[in-house]
């Protein structure tokens, strides 16, 4: 990609992508054992690789890697105006050597505008270049494409063990014995499909998004069931004895599965029952402008919990 012109460029690329570049062409028909070897090879420099502006003529805007600072450094944003084959040129004021920021702000997402008007446009006559962007001088090595793909090997099997974590989590959930209501209440607090004034205000509702009691945050899932005062001194004050504020680093989904790995079947049971309870409070303070104490609402909870505990025992 780096010498077009060398002969192996040339006596591979007419066979296999003549007219197109290395990344957007297929394995074909019959190939040769070397050109499968490469082809294989394509996924790690479409991931360590980008292209560098120079002119733009060869740099396909929706079809090639070319915003460094992007995941996959490939344009998200869908073709619109221009046609979908364009390339950067047509984003270039040639004569001025800068971007065209009417049309860029016109077609692109904003966080997407902003990455193309930072990426600097030479001055002088340069053709496009293909880089590898872990390098400092751009040039691909063999050293640095094994790094990558181990990088990536073990961010895949980090994401296969999450997901097969979370499965066999979810599974112990819908074993817990508690009410079939709060076990689909955690199951929309953890999807965060609840109305909370965050969600509401998000989809067009005229309301203020601040939660209610601390008036110190946003009213969102993870304020309502960890951050917000009233939840740390709920918790603290809970049989579990949680202190929330020490895992702060969690996101609420990997605190609760985190939190239900470590209890026994009754005591996860009282976890969601608890995790429940801290919305009935919240809906009773908005809707009836209602405040118990922390007391009370815990042992609300432990009664409820253990009605339903017993209810399940008798009938086994």
């Amino acid at each position: 990609m780096r010498s077009p012109e060398s002969l192996a460029a040339r006596t591979i690329g007419s066979r296999y992508f003549n007219r197109r570049n290395f990344l957007n062409a297929g394995v074909r028909f019959s190939p040769s054992f070397t050109w499968r070897s490469i082809w294989q090879a394509k996924g790690v420099v479409e991931i360590g690789g980008c292209w560098r502006i120079g002119d733009g003529k060869t740099i396909k805007i929706w079809k090639d890697p070319w915003l460094p600072k992007q995941n996959g450094s490939r344009i998200w944003s869908p073709p619109k105006i221009l046609d979908p084959n364009a390339t950067v040129e047509t984003l270039i004021r040639e004569e001025e050597k800068a971007w065209n920021t009417d049309l860029i702000n016109q077609i692109f997402a904003p966080f997407e505008a902003r990455q193309i008007q930072e990426i600097p446009i030479p001055r002088s006559e340069q053709t496009d270049t293909f880089i590898w962007k872990k390098a400092r001088d751009g040039m691909f090595r063999v050293k640095l494409a094994y790094h990558q793909i181990k990088a990536q090997n073990r961010h895949q099997s980090s994401n296969n063990y999450e997901e097969q974590r979370e499965d066999n989590t979810w599974k112990e959930l819908w074993k817990t014995k508690a009410h079939p209501r709060t076990l689909n209440f955690i199951w929309r607090l953890l999807h965060k499909s609840l109305p909370t004034k965050k969600n509401l205000s998000r989809k067009g509702a005229r309301c203020i998004p601040t939660c209610m009691r601390c008036w110190e945050g946003e009213e969102t899932e993870e304020h309502l069931i960890r951050q917000c005062d009233f939840a740390r001194r709920f918790w603290f004050a809970s049989p579990l004895n949680l202190r929330t504020e020490q895992e702060e680093g969690l996101t609420l989904r990997k605190w609760f599965l985190d939190i239900l790995e470590k209890l026994q079947l009754k005591e996860k049971g009282f976890f969601c029952t608890l995790i429940h309870q801290l919305w009935k409070a919240r809906n009773q303070l908005v809707f009836e402008d209602k405040e118990l104490p922390i007391i009370e609402e815990i042992e609300t909870a432990t009664r409820v919990f253990e009605e339903y505990w017993k209810a399940q025992k008798k009938e086994e």
